[in-house]
């Protein structure tokens, strides 16, 4: 079914299920922009979190920061010591060890325990935002 074929209560669902997802709000919108005045309390909470992390946005270390939490999603946020472990991540030049297999919800709440600071939804957008700079969509 085309994006434009969804009802109102299916972008709803959506949009939840994908934890108020800022683009999948966007995308919904310029699906369906009729639905725009049912979604104006949606719309502001996103450009007030969007204003608030534009005021800290501008410091080096904040896309150390972001790199950082792309590479602990990429390897974990653990390093395995494990001989054999390593020894087979190095010769499959895979991650070892249950990350690799781990689901991406999965990977988000364990990073959001290294990264306090951020929300389960920060952490998705930072990772999506490094994919899409390394040409990884």
């Amino acid at each position: 079914m085309a994006e434009q074929d969804l009802s109102f209560g299916e972008w709803k669902e959506n949009y939840e299920k994908a934890g108020k997802s800022k683009t999948v709000l966007i995308t919904w919108l310029k699906a369906r922009p009729q639905d725009c005045p049912a979604l104006v309390s949606e719309i502001l909470d996103h450009l007030s979190a969007s204003e608030q992390a534009s005021d800290n946005s501008p410091s080096p270390s904040r896309n150390l920061e972001h790199e950082s939490i792309y590479q602990h999603y990429l390897d974990g946020p653990f390093q395995s010591y494990d001989p054999f472990d390593m020894m087979t991540g190095f010769l499959t030049n895979t991650t070892a060890g249950t990350w690799s297999t781990m689901p991406h919800q999965s990977k988000l709440l364990e990073l959001s325990k290294m990264f306090p600071n951020h929300t389960v939804q920060q952490l998705d957008e930072i990772i999506a935002l490094q994919k899409r700079l390394r040409g990884k969509t």
